[in-house]
């Protein structure tokens, strides 16, 4: 028998046989638990891939990629954005930048950097936050799907993790990780369990998605959906979530928006949204990417087979929605609905750039997350079938693992860094106006002393904003296009350019002839040309161009200046057409004419040698390199004397400079040759040297 006894200690109550067992003790959690499991592993497999990837030759201080690939030139951008911030000057108002201020705006502490320890740690930070803020999305897109059990945040985590194409999202500072870290955040915060969240957590998701609105106009379709998602719930939430979202949007923009308004729409919307559409990129092609086969180096599938898979899984979903409907809640259909936003959207456009895709890559795993995940709850496997999956799992896990590191490896293959020679060029604090920003800021050469130095970040940004193609081209070009970018040069003592005639800037004779008179070449390396200004000339006002005429033309009008004597107008029209085709040998012979005639035999060299490679019969260019090297090499000299012969036998010139470097190195025969031509003109008896008697 038992008592229970009230709080004053009178008997209330007898119950008859029955002893109260004490409570359990509360169930304790793993330390390690599957859930926990689900979105640590897929993490861990992303932090592997991030610092692979930055353990490659350069990956964290360089260039990412060659000079020639382009994969390098957005981070510059990016960060020099946010650099040029901290000093004053401010996007749209004061530079071209074709994003939303919010990159600028959350890279300014990282830039804030440089002012202490240099741009180049600055990128360096920002790289490693970048692999950091990528990792954390692999584990948001894990706990996203969390209430379907480890089975689908495992799934979608990994999916999401190995996609092939994450990389070149994430290698170093690109707006799309944060665009879709931020749209991960609020996900994660306005749904619970699968229902909208009825607390402040609607206030703060609107505030994540402003704020990935402000990062890039691609997190747009995912805002708008979760808004259309919390109003079908509930209408008073929807409101709330509405004004948080939409009022960091303005907090952030607005400044930026009044300085200039004008600039910020055409820079931010107009411009961007042209050149998406412009593009004439296929069906097949935007598959691939939205798939990430295109990122996979060790299987090559035919666009068919590309096409005809994703044609079965998209079938396959579908089905699985409509057997599933019931079962899925608001968080599930607001994965559902972006899923299909942002893939009609990507295949909308005209273009669809690798990283672009990785936004829809985290949707994508997260709507297979949640399938497969439903589909483990509703069928009992048995214990071998599922090990055997889990074991077909990891063997391919393990595969797509080797897989990306792979890729990372051909994605950075070719980093370089021209800090080296950039610093030795280029006095710090000098103005320095580059083609490539990324160039300058890995340099320390970003920021200037010099007030009046132009403030430009994005070359190729002024061509999207500032022309009606939106992009580089050759042709005419609008006279107030070409004038900014020669006052800008007019401006720098010092310019850096990718390649001789870069392709960023718009030129034409005029602005050729003024550029190559102004500057003299004071550092030349594989992947940069650094110029000083050395004549203080005013640009020209007034521009003609090449478009209509051929490379051949385009020589002919550098022969026409170099009879008239004006060898730099000669200069720029020869590097122009060997920059439109780059298989004219006749001007790049030309070129290493002109090059030979100024001394610079190094640089002579190459031009003879790339006319060769591509006329090996070129005998002129062999005539030209024999003469350079007679004083140097003689004997590889009557080698290329005798090849001139070997082509042009009654080449005179050829055999009386092989009968003198004969003759000097011992050969009689050498006379009969010198003798043989001045027989048959003698006006090369004049040439022959005092030391040579022909007897």
């Amino acid at each position: 028998m038992a008592k229970i006894i009230s709080n004053e200690g009178t008997t209330m109550h007898t119950l008859v046989g029955l002893d109260i067992p004490p409570a359990p003790p509360p169930v304790e959690e793993k330390f390690l638990s599957a859930a926990k499991l689900s979105v640590i592993g897929p993490a861990v497999v992303a932090a592997i891939l991030g610092a692979y990837a930055l353990s490659r030759p350069f990956g964290l201080i360089g260039i990412h990629g060659s000079a020639q690939s382009g994969v390098g030139y957005d981070d510059g951008i990016l960060l020099g954005s946010a650099i040029r911030l901290i000093h004053g000057d401010f996007p749209y108002s004061s530079f071209v930048f074709l994003h939303p201020p919010g990159i600028s705006v959350l890279m300014s502490p990282v830039a804030a950097l440089s002012l202490v320890a240099g741009s180049s740690w600055a990128l360096v930070v920002a790289r490693i936050i970048t692999v950091l803020v990528s990792i954390a999305s692999v584990a948001l897109v894990a706990v996203a799907v969390r209430r379907y059990g480890p089975v689908a945040s495992t799934v979608a985590g990994l999916l999401f993790a190995l996609f092939p194409l994450a990389l070149n999202a994430t290698h170093s500072l690109l707006i799309a990780p944060y665009t879709l870290f931020f749209c991960l955040v609020g996900t994660v915060l306005l749904f619970e369990s699968g229902e909208v969240a009825v607390s402040r957590r609607v206030v703060y998701a609107g505030m994540a998605f402003g704020f990935a609105c402000t990062l890039g106009l691609a997190a747009l379709p995912v805002a708008l959906v979760a808004t259309v998602t919390v109003a079908v719930v509930h209408v008073r939430l929807a409101s709330r979530f509405a004004a948080s979202m939409v009022g960091i949007f303005l907090l952030v923009c607005s400044p930026f928006f009044a300085l200039a308004p004008g600039r910020f729409i055409n820079d931010v919307v107009t411009s961007p949204f042209s050149r998406m559409m412009s593009g004439d990129a296929s069906l097949a092609f935007k598959i691939r990417q939205l798939s990430g086969v295109d990122g996979m180096s060790w299987i090559h599938l035919s666009n068919l087979v590309v096409v005809t898979v994703a044609i079965l899984v998209t079938v396959g979903f579908v089905y699985w929605l409509f057997r599933s409907y019931t079962q899925l809640r608001p968080g599930d259909w607001f994965i559902v609905a972006t899923l299909f936003s942002v893939v009609a959207v990507a295949m909308a456009g005209g273009q669809l750039f690798s990283e672009q895709v990785y936004l829809p890559a985290a949707f994508i795993s997260m709507a297979a997350g949640i399938s497969i995940g439903m589909l483990a709850r509703s069928v009992h496997f048995r214990r071998s079938i599922r090990f055997c999956a889990v074991a077909v799992g990891g063997v391919l896990g393990i595969a797509m693992l080797v897989q990306n590191a792979a890729h990372a490896s051909t994605l950075l293959e070719g980093s370089f860094n021209p800090a080296d020679d950039l610093e030795a060029a280029v006095p710090t604090g000098s103005c320095l106006v580059t083609d490539v920003t990324t160039y300058a800021i890995v340099a320390d050469r970003f920021t200037s002393t010099d007030a009046n130095c132009p403030k430009m970040v994005d070359p190729f940004g002024e061509w999207v904003a500032g022309t009606d193609r939106h992009t580089l081209y050759s042709g005419t070009y609008p006279a107030g296009f070409v004038r900014d970018f020669a006052t800008r040069m007019n401006r720098a003592e010092y310019v850096a350019l990718v390649a001789p005639m870069s392709s960023y800037i718009p030129w034409t004779p005029e602005l050729s002839q003024w550029f190559l008179s102004s500057f003299g070449a004071v550092r030349q390396a594989p992947s940069m040309i650094v110029y000083h200004h050395i004549k203080r000339v005013a640009p020209p006002v007034n521009f003609t161009t090449f478009v209509g005429l051929s490379s051949d033309a385009i020589v002919d009008q550098g022969l026409q200046a170099e009879r008239l004597g004006n060898l730099d107008a000669a200069y720029g029209s020869y590097v122009t057409a060997a920059y439109r085709d780059p298989g004219n040998a006749v001007a790049h012979y030309n070129l290493g004419h002109l090059y030979q005639v100024r001394g610079m035999n190094v640089d002579a060299e190459r031009e003879y040698s790339i006319a060769l490679t591509i006329d090996p019969t070129f005998a002129n260019a062999l005539f030209n390199l024999a003469v350079m090297h007679a004083d140097t090499d003689p004997a590889r000299a009557m080698a290329l004397y005798r090849h001139v012969l070997e082509l042009k036998p009654d080449n005179e010139a050829a055999k009386f400079n092989l009968g003198v470097l004969m003759v000097r190195a011992g050969d009689e025969n050498g006379k009969k040759l010198i003798g043989e031509v001045v027989a048959a003109d003698p006006a090369f008896g004049q040439r022959v040297p005092a030391d040579i008697q022909l007897g």
